[in-house]
């Protein structure tokens, strides 16, 4: 439910995503910019030309179309009103043929030997078979007729004939069974009629309007079609039973039928009735027919009807077509140059992008092999240059002025070529405006020239930085990032070397050392082993994980196995498992490697690391700049030692290896304020050789010395590793023993006095002694509230010990105290 619930968000947000990326026009690409939007407002001013083109040839072709209508209209009236004009003349004649005839009785039928005649000449003459006559007595029923065309709604009243009489009206268009007739009346009048049925009577001549519409020339996209206005609905029925009703193509319409049309010309009342006459007219009208309504009055009672000329548009509509066309034929030419010419540059231009991506790309791995093409203008085959230290003589392919004239882009070779002597600027020479293209091409030249001076760059680059690391050169030069990481590795290495210089210990040096190698490095696995070579030992100066064993168990007994200080070489586990017996890793998940660092010509430390066996190749590197630091601390470290070394001397005695009173001064110094503040009770113990100048004088100062040494090697034996042992002066010599219980000082005290005693020493000349030594104890804060003190108090028990017979321990009272102040 969820997911249906997010689809319309999701497609809501990827619309607006979209639109907002196609509103921004930062966020368009090169083809957009330069083919899509330049394409679609060429079309759009395309289209606009074709619009206006098109609108002002629709006005042209209007203003034509209604001049041919108003042509045809003024034709069709023409030729109507000629042939009323035919049709009444003919009346006149044949109304003036009968008044003269010597016939008494104009109702006999001798009448039609006189007037066919005349009405078949003029047939003939205008080529109008429908053209007849009706002879009409005075009551106006015909007597005599050459027309069988009935008129229907025939007007028979006496102001009718009246009208006709008297030469009104004498001209009308009435309708038939066959369509509209034209007819024209004569009135017959006779000075000496033979009878009252002759006194006179009307001559009526009519012929059909399709007819005479027949004669008219128009052209062939021009019809004429009749139309009426019928009101009674027996005329609809008797008119629909005797003429086809039909709606024809414009081919087939012919005047020869009933066909009822209307046009916009024609008022609504009209068009309704005849498209009620015939309903599918309707559907007869299209936007290829132009319609002209020439309006005539149908009988005297002013029915509505006329004549519809039809005019097919279909020609102007392709003859406009064309003339748009042809109008907007050079706009789309043009368009379409345009468009291709933009593809063309366009084309030209990604595929330029493209390859300088690729060209860039590959630079960062230093790999420019991969170059733009070039043309073949040498400057040398041009000027015949000599100068054979000039860098384009020795690669004729380099593009002079980029490499060693007046726009050169190294600074180093710039204005070096000596025909600038002679041109002053590259602008001037010969090769210039030979090489020099459009912007694309000298862009080519310019991004060939920039790589050829960063691979030289890279490879001087990568050259000093195997010089100062120390490392091999190789064919394949450092890519971008190589350089990149080695450089920061550098600047690492001196701000870590910057850093050492103020150090006053080993063990603020190896502090600093340990923080690089578990953050710079990442190591997680790490031990570094310090070398004694003078007491032929090894110790850890710092260890990652003490608890783990690593080697430690093994070369800090035994110093000589391990490999790395023996053969002062680095080892690894990489290409042989079992190389150091002493690796002791899981070799299917780590690699152990074991560097030495050399000071003073010897192994001075072993740094001892692990890393997983699938990040070797990232640590490949990282080896070289972990022997860098080594290397770079070596010196300090030598000298750190050195002065350790010196102040070891100065704090000890000579003799027997024990601190001096030198010592013991800085010590109190620094570890009375710390007793002090936690309220530790310190023994000091007061030891000094019974009849030590017997032996100097009975066997000599060698003797005497040896025997010191051996009463210091008693005593330390009989006292901790954290207990200090100082010789104090001669024979005398004083212990210190840091956080004891109270009142223990004494049991140590005779516990040495005891072993000492025991103890049988061997002279220089073979001769075994025994000495006794006197002992006096006091302590802090018991019996003094400072160091220097109760050192005092243990010196007068020693006294009182050598006083009362000596080999004896006497733990200081207050009684033996004889100055006033305690």
């Amino acid at each position: 439910m969820t997911k249906l619930n997010e689809r319309p968000s999701e497609l809501i947000h990827k619309i607006r995503s979209n639109l907002d990326k196609f509103l921004t026009a930062s966020n368009w690409s090169l083809t957009s910019r330069f083919l899509y939007l330049p394409t679609t407002l060429l079309c759009i001013f395309l289209l606009v030309t074709i619009l206006v083109a098109s609108h002002f040839q629709d006005i042209n072709t209007k203003k034509y179309i209604q001049s041919e209508l108003k042509h045809d209209s003024r034709e069709v009236q023409l030729v109507i009103k000629n042939f009323l004009q035919i049709l009444s003349v003919e009346a006149t004649v044949l109304s003036t043929i009968i008044k003269t005839s010597d016939t008494e009785n104009i109702a006999t039928t001798a009448i039609d030997d006189i007037l066919v005649p005349v009405i078949n000449q003029t047939r003939l003459d205008n080529n109008l078979t429908s053209l007849g006559y009706i002879l009409y007595d005075n009551n106006y029923k015909p007597i005599a007729q050459s027309s069988n065309i009935k008129v229907h709604d025939e007007d028979h009243s006496p102001a009718r004939i009246q009208s006709i009489v008297q030469g009104r009206n004498h001209q009308l268009v009435s309708m038939s069974s066959n369509g509209l007739i034209l007819r024209a009346f004569s009135a017959i009048t006779k000075n000496n009629p033979v009878s009252e049925k002759s006194k006179g009577g009307i001559i009526e001549v009519r012929v059909m309007l399709n007819e005479v519409l027949s004669s008219v020339s128009l052209g062939p996209e021009t019809r004429i079609i009749t139309a009426v206005m019928l009101e009674d609905t027996q005329e609809k029925n008797v008119l629909q039973k005797n003429t086809t009703l039909c709606c024809q193509p414009f081919d087939s319409l012919q005047t020869s039928h009933w066909i009822f049309q209307y046009s916009a010309s024609m008022d609504n009342q009209l068009r309704e009735l005849l498209a009620q006459i015939n309903p599918c007219i309707k559907s007869s009208i299209d936007d290829t027919t132009a319609f002209q309504f020439i309006p005539l009055e149908i009988n005297s009672n002013q029915k509505k009807g006329g004549i519809v000329i039809v005019l097919d548009t279909s020609k102007y509509t392709t003859i406009k077509t064309i003339q748009i066309l042809k109008t907007a034929a050079p706009s789309f030419i043009i368009t379409a140059f345009i468009i291709l010419l933009l593809y063309f540059y366009l084309n030209r231009l990604k595929t330029f992008l493209t390859r300088l991506k690729k060209i860039i790309i590959a630079s960062h791995s230093n790999d420019f092999a991969d170059r733009f093409e070039s043309d073949h203008v040498y400057c040398l085959d041009v000027l015949h240059c000599q100068n054979e230290k000039c860098p384009v003589y020795q690669n004729p392919s380099l593009v002079c002025y980029l490499e060693t004239g007046s726009e050169a882009i190294s600074p180093a070779w710039r204005n070096t070529c000596i025909f600038l002597n002679k041109y002053n600027t590259c602008q001037n020479c010969p090769v210039y405006a030979m090489r020099k293209g459009d912007e694309i091409s000298e862009m080519r030249n310019v991004i060939n020239t920039m790589m050829r001076l960063w691979s030289v760059f890279l490879i001087k680059s990568g050259n000093l930085l195997s010089e100062v690391l120390r490392t091999s050169h190789d064919s394949s030069h450092p890519s971008l990032d190589d350089i990149a990481m080695r450089l920061e590795q550098m600047a690492k290495l001196t701000s870590f070397s910057r850093d050492i210089r103020g150090v006053a210990s080993k063990e603020e040096v190896y502090n600093q050392l340990r923080y690089i190698f578990e953050n710079t490095f990442s190591l997680t696995y790490f031990i570094m082993f310090e070398v004694n070579s003078s007491d032929n030992r090894m110790t850890s100066a710092f260890d990652s994980h003490p608890e783990l064993s690593f080697c430690k168990a093994n070369v800090m007994l035994n110093p000589e196995r391990c490999r790395a200080k023996r053969m002062s070489e680095e080892i690894s586990s990489v290409n042989n498992p079992v190389l150091c017996p002493y690796f002791n890793c899981d070799h299917s998940k780590y690699y152990r490697f074991c560097i030495p660092q050399i000071m003073g010509g010897q192994t001075g430390n072993v740094f001892s690391f692990m890393i997983p066996k699938m990040e070797l190749n990232n640590y490949t590197d990282q080896i070289i700049i972990i022997r860098k630091y080594l290397e770079e601390l070596a010196p300090i470290l030598t000298s750190l030692r050195l002065i350790d070394a010196s102040k070891e001397q100065a704090m000890r005695d000579p003799l027997t290896h024990s601190h001096n009173r030198r010592f013991l001064n800085e010590y109190i110094e620094q570890y009375e304020p710390l007793a002090k503040r936690e309220q530790k009770t310190i023994g000091f113990i007061m030891a000094d050789l019974d009849f030590f100048k017997q032996v100097n004088d009975q066997y000599g100062h060698q003797a005497g010395d040896s025997v010191l040494k051996e009463l210091v090697a008693v005593m330390k034996k009989e006292i901790r590793s954290s207990d200090l042992l100082v010789r104090y002066g001669g024979e005398e010599f004083l212990l210190i023993f840091p956080n004891v219980e109270e009142n223990s000082s004494e049991i140590l005290a005779e516990k040495i006095r005891t072993s000492v005693e025991k103890t049988e020493i061997t002279l220089p000349n073979g001769e075994k002694i025994h000495k006794t030594i006197s002992l006096g104890v006091a302590e802090y804060p018991t019996n003094g509230d400072s160091f220097y003190k109760v050192i005092k108090f243990a010196d007068v028990a020693l006294y009182e010990a050598k006083k009362t017979g000596r080999n004896r321990t006497i733990r200081f009272t207050p009684d033996l105290w004889t100055e006033e102040d305690y």
